[in-house]
């Protein structure tokens, strides 16, 4: 067996480093890219998609129009972080307490709970109610379709209402 000399050891390392140093870094941001789109951080859900695609995601009262969807996916900066988030604005003529007593009902039914801290019924809004369950929330939120600054599109309905799902930040405190 023919050694091979020391300056072509010292060419064939350079050329092995030239090939092989790119071909790490190319997959440490490939595998680092993937890390940050997977679905879950410390067992949370951060992309909107996934919120969506919850049985609970697709819950809408009887007979209720969809008018839109909404969602965003966790987000962290330098000033903060906001958790993952998936709703629909629906319209319905039903009565707002039939709305809101559908999902006490079926919420109930899946394990979801009460939740006062959860609970937000802003000035353009009849009524709402809120619901945890580990570390999402759910709130869902009876709209005044006569009230100045409410989509228009809800203007034709009854009761129109919001519901929301919101995942808890992954480092909040379960």
């Amino acid at each position: 067996m023919r050694a091979v000399p020391p300056d072509d050891q010292h060419n064939l390392a350079n050329r092995l480093a030239f090939v092989l140093v790119p071909l790490v870094l190319v997959a440490l941001i490939i595998s680092g890219f993937l890390w940050w789109q997977r679905p879950e951080r410390n067992g949370v859900i951060v992309r909107s998609r996934v919120l969506a695609a919850l049985p609970e995601g697709q819950l809408y009262y009887p007979g209720s129009v969809v008018l839109g969807q909404s969602g965003k996916d966790y987000e962290w900066g330098l000033w903060g972080s906001n958790p993952a988030t998936a709703g629909a604005l629906l319209g319905t003529n039903a009565d707002p307490n039939e709305i809101l007593w559908f999902y006490d009902r079926e919420l109930f039914a899946r394990g979801w709970r009460d939740s006062n801290t959860d609970s937000v019924v802003g000035t353009n809004e009849f009524t709402g109610a809120a619901y945890r369950k580990g570390r999402m929330a759910i709130q869902v939120s009876v709209m005044r379709p006569d009230y100045p600054g409410n989509p228009s599109v809800i203007k034709p309905y009854k009761a129109p209402y919001r519901i929301t799902i919101i995942a808890d930040r992954p480092n909040d405190k379960p």
